[in-house]
């Protein structure tokens, strides 16, 4: 039962340290350095910071089954960590209301450098943030620096700090492991194949966005429709085109040249590489998927976008995205909001993932009636579904499926999260 317990606090923790690591965007480090003196440079020691102990949660996950001072370690590292998210979620709101309240206050074509700026800034300075971030990141690393006793393994290349640490992404997909995406495909489908462009914000390419909180599966709708059978009749030209934090417009031109053409360029210039875009797609009909953006830059976008817009009429760009003023910046048809599974359809996903191995779920049924209540709680995630359902694959015991339901409240007691894996 103890180890069943870990495993899936470890799950939760792990989602934690990943939230609060994909909050410390560049662009909202950004915003700290102008609204409060001195808390950029904390908040990037404590975005590495975060790093680091992500590096060694798999390791732990792994141990903590057969070692007690492993799952002692990772207790008193969960405690830290909520605490953490606690700082985070309120830096993130003052950053919030002081863009809001500044552009109350202030003309678009204002500095800065305004005094009304001076003021906001001055203001959301006296809460002290600076030393709070730099408390908490000294009791992560407090946390973190017990670890070496315990010689846990470290990723390749873990001290580097890398946005996100999600893997890339294809259109490569198997669908038979979908359940619950039939209505959302169907309208995604539609948008990307329609010639009626009536609700398109202007003329020209249209861009479809899919937004939504992460673990919802923007990526696999995504896949979805680039491989729906409609969708290859369509268009003459696809691509698909991993973004994540990274937001490199050359890096980016690259891969879309590469995606379209099958050869990579390695251009290091930004005109030859955009010179290739139109080249390879001026006067087709295309679709481009742009999965997982980030950036809240227009000029960003309006640079990538240029030598897209050379394409055929009904082209369209697929963004996923869980930025709402990315979908807003980005969208030129309607943005496709995507909701939970419901109950029955987060079961079949648990089901798939639990009973394996020739256990049929229909051999357990209190196996099954405690499974459905661990799916009740996951919101409609599918991602929480997969974690649940990989946690108790091929397990059996009654006890261990108990123990599980139990921590999921536990999980989440001190804080509702956004994203709970549990």
């Amino acid at each position: 039962m103890d180890s069943a317990i870990s495993k899936v606090a470890d799950a939760g923790l792990s989602s934690l340290f990943q939230s609060m690591f994909d909050t410390l965007t560049p662009s909202f480090l950004q915003s700290l350095g102008f609204l409060f003196g001195g808390v950029e440079g904390e908040a990037q020691k404590l975005q590495t910071t975060l790093s680091r102990i992500q590096d060694l949660l798999k390791d732990a996950e792994d141990r903590q089954i057969r070692e007690e001072s492993v799952r002692r370690w990772l207790r008193d590292l969960k405690d830290a960590a909520y605490d953490s998210e606690d700082i985070i979620d309120e830096v993130e709101y003052q950053v919030l209301r002081s863009k809001i309240e500044g552009a109350q206050t202030q003309t678009r074509k204002r500095k800065l450098t305004d005094p009304v700026f001076d003021f906001v800034s001055s203001s959301v300075s006296n809460l002290n943030m600076g030393p709070r971030i730099k408390e908490i990141r000294e009791r992560l690393e407090e946390v973190e620096s017990r670890s070496n006793h315990l010689h846990l393994k470290v990723m390749l290349k873990s001290q580097m700090l890398i946005p996100g640490k999600r893997h890339p992404t294809s259109f490569i997909i198997d669908e038979s492991i979908v359940f619950g995406r039939e209505t959302d495909r169907e309208k995604v489908v539609g948008l990307l194949t329609s010639d009626d462009d009536s609700l398109a914000a202007n003329s020209g390419i249209q861009v479809v966005p899919i937004c939504g909180m992460g673990g919802l599966g923007k990526t696999t709708l995504a896949q979805l429709a680039y491989n729906d059978e409609r969708v290859v009749k369509h268009f003459e030209v696809k691509a698909w085109v991993y973004v994540s934090q990274d937001f490199n417009l050359i890096r980016l031109a690259n891969a879309i040249v590469k995606s379209v053409t099958g050869s990579d360029p390695h251009l290091t210039n930004l005109d030859p590489v955009q010179v290739s875009i139109k080249e390879a797609l001026k006067g087709k009909k295309f679709l481009l998927v742009l999965d997982d953006v980030w950036n809240e830059n227009c000029n960003d976008w309006d640079e990538l976008r240029a030598p897209l817009m050379v394409g055929a009429r009904g082209s369209r760009i697929l963004v996923t995205t869980r930025s709402k003023r990315v979908s807003s910046n980005m969208g030129t048809l309607p943005t496709h909001s995507l909701q939970g599974l419901s109950d029955d359809d987060c079961w079949s996903l648990f089901e798939s993932r639990a009973f394996v191995q020739g256990n049929n779920s229909d051999a357990h049924p209190d196996l099954v009636k405690i499974g459905k209540k661990i799916i009740n709680k996951c919101n409609g995630l599918p991602l929480a579904v997969k974690t649940l359902g990989g946690l108790l694959r091929s397990v059996v015991d009654v006890v261990e499926w108990e123990a599980i339901l139990k921590a999921r409240y536990g999980t989440c007691q001190k804080k509702e999260m956004t994203f709970c894996p549990l």
